[in-house]
């Protein structure tokens, strides 16, 4: 199974970027190591670089994952993902963002890079 793991430190949040194969694993993974790289870098807001090859996950293992993982998100006062795998659903992406939300962690999912580091940028203010 594949996977890779960045870290970029910017001056109001972290970019993180994960990539591999599509699973809930990885997702798992890349979710644990994107807090802890949070915290080790004293920031509250991530933005999340989604580059994952493989269809979406069913509603089920994204729920799953986001349940799991909710403690830690809802530590962070905010996080802008992007997932650039054109072929993922965004059907889906509203969902894991609505269900993120419910749970208590301040999440919003963006088409490009760019809209989620305005968002960031608003977001220090």
């Amino acid at each position: 199974m594949r996977y890779e793991f960045m870290v970029e430190r910017a001056p109001t949040h972290l970019h993180v970027k994960g990539s591999g194969d599509h699973t809930a694993e990885n997702m798992q993974r890349f979710l644990r190591e994107s807090y802890r790289a949070a915290i080790e870098n004293d920031r509250d807001c991530l933005l999340m670089e989604l580059n994952f090859a493989g269809p979406s996950l069913n509603l089920g293992s994204i729920y799953s994952v986001i349940s799991e993982r909710s403690s830690d998100g809802s530590q962070l006062a905010y996080i802008a993902c992007v997932d650039m795998n054109a072929e993922h659903s965004q059907e889906h992406a509203e969902f894991a963002e609505l269900a993120a939300n419910k749970i208590g962690v301040k999440v919003r999912f963006f088409p490009s890079l760019a809209e989620a580091r305005r968002s960031l940028e608003l977001e220090s203010r």
